[in-house]
């Protein structure tokens, strides 16, 4: 899976590290843009309407702080996007799913219900 989540973060941010390690603990790869070190990645918090961090952002979708709720919502969309997408073109996605189903990824398997992805 390719990093398709950034964090917009900053050294000594106990929630940012916190979005982190979760993100880490998951195996989810994600990109790290220090505010602090660029006022690029300022702008960019600011258009997508924050003026704090941590900011998570896939896709379309971005979660303000450690909101579990929301990082949960925004991992099954991540999820449900690469089974569309790579998962489900190999023809694994039936595999996958099921495996997630019976508890066979402990990564994803509490944050991804599999009625999500299923059509």
């Amino acid at each position: 899976m390719s990093a398709n989540v950034i964090v917009y973060s900053t050294s000594g941010c106990s929630e940012c590290n916190q979005v982190k390690q979760l993100l880490e603990s998951k195996g989810i790869p994600f990109e790290v843009r220090d505010v602090m070190t660029s006022s690029v990645y300022q702008e960019e918090v600011e258009k997508l309407g924050f003026m704090g961090i941590p900011v998570t952002v896939s896709g379309d979708r971005a979660v303000k702080g450690f909101n579990l709720p929301e990082l949960q919502s925004l991992w099954m969309l991540l999820f449900c996007n690469i089974c569309k997408g790579a998962v489900f073109s190999t023809g694994a996605a039936p595999f996958l799913l099921r495996f997630i189903e019976v508890g066979g990824d402990d990564r994803w398997g509490p944050f991804l219900p599999t009625a999500v992805c299923q059509k």
